[in-house]
């Protein structure tokens, strides 16, 4: 039996390059024994973090009601993730930097609370795949992982690879 992992989708766009790539590497993950949950952050309804330190104040709770309570109870579920994104800027899309965002609650929950979202001591592991339409330069990935690599400690994840991908402009 494989592990179990959850994909997180932050294209805005459907059935392009980094759904297409994501979608690749799921099929091999699952053809070597693995199970994978693929979500769409674009099928969600996620508000934008207000700052208002609500988490800070209320373990495990966001004051915004909106997807993400449901996307809350999946990070809490799984170890072992995917996190596909477009770069845009040198960093993640905007899709996913208000789904990170609104992730502070985990940070509260792990260095505020000191107990962490998940109830799993297991290191879980992380999979970035970064797909970028411009020809590969310096640091045109950096930003993704630097942003990523915050979001993964909260969850007790730790960056296992970082697959980039470049030029799609041209294909």
């Amino acid at each position: 039996m494989g592990d179990k992992y959850i994909a997180i989708m932050a294209s805005h766009r459907k059935n392009k390059f980094t759904e297409k790539y994501l979608d690749k590497y799921i099929e091999e993950l699952v053809e070597d024994g693995n199970e994978v949950e693929k979500i769409s952050l674009r099928d969600y309804d996620i508000g934008i973090c207000k700052a208002c330190g609500y988490c800070g104040r209320n373990y495990g709770k966001c004051c915004v009601e909106d997807d993400m309570q449901v996307l809350y109870e999946k990070l809490r579920k799984y170890r072992n993730f995917i996190f596909a994104s477009p770069v845009y800027f040198n960093t993640v899309s905007s899709l996913a930097k208000i789904f990170i965002d609104r992730c502070q609650m985990l940070f509260e929950c792990k260095y505020n609370y000191r107990k962490p979202w998940s109830d799993s001591e297991e290191k879980g592991r992380g999979i970035i795949l970064s797909v970028a339409g411009a020809c590969e330069y310096e640091n045109q990935f950096k930003g993704s992982e630097i942003i990523l690599d915050a979001f993964f400690k909260n969850l007790n994840v730790e960056i296992v690879e970082h697959i980039k991908i470049c030029e799609t402009d041209f294909k």
